[in-house]
């Protein structure tokens, strides 16, 4: 593994930035789910996490509804689950496009469309108020190695 490689291998690790950043002296807090650490988007993975399938294989639904653009569908060649179809354009895999700001910019698009687009989806402002009233317990769980939901996003909702 040459440089660039490792590079590439640690940013995966560290997760998705604002602007391709590592904050390669972060404290414990961004992994054990207390913070995101600096200029994070989302939580990433656990060391040891199988992520090949995330690397190989673009999922860019969410991409494209964020943007309300299906040219940022993944064609068949980019995804081995079912592409988007829509006989308006031919044109795909815009996301092969995309720079740090426009991840960023697609996925604070994706946020802001989640109390509307994906109401009946978001689950990390889930209002559990009845259940503390009814004295109710919730048992959370996921995997320390899951490849589609990081614990650390688990720790920080709870």
């Amino acid at each position: 593994m040459n440089v660039s490689e490792a590079r590439a291998l640690g940013k995966s690790w560290y997760g998705a930035t604002r602007d391709g950043s590592v904050d390669t002296a972060q404290t414990r807090d961004p992994l054990s789910g207390k913070s995101l650490g600096n200029a994070r988007l989302w939580w990433t993975f656990t060391r040891g996490t199988a992520i090949t399938s995330v690397i190989k294989s673009a999922s860019t639904d969410s991409l494209a509804l964020a943007l309300q653009d299906v040219r940022y569908a993944a064609d068949a060649s980019a995804t081995s689950s079912i592409p988007i179809a829509n006989g308006s354009t031919s044109v795909r895999n815009k996301w092969l496009e995309l720079d740090y700001a426009g991840v960023a910019d697609a996925v604070d698009k994706n946020v802001a469309l989640q109390p509307t687009l994906f109401a009946g989806l978001a689950t990390d402002k889930a209002d559990l108020a009845k259940l503390r009233d009814l004295g109710r317990k919730v048992i959370v769980w996921s995997g320390l190695a899951d490849d589609a939901i990081p614990p650390a996003g688990n720790v920080n909702y709870h």
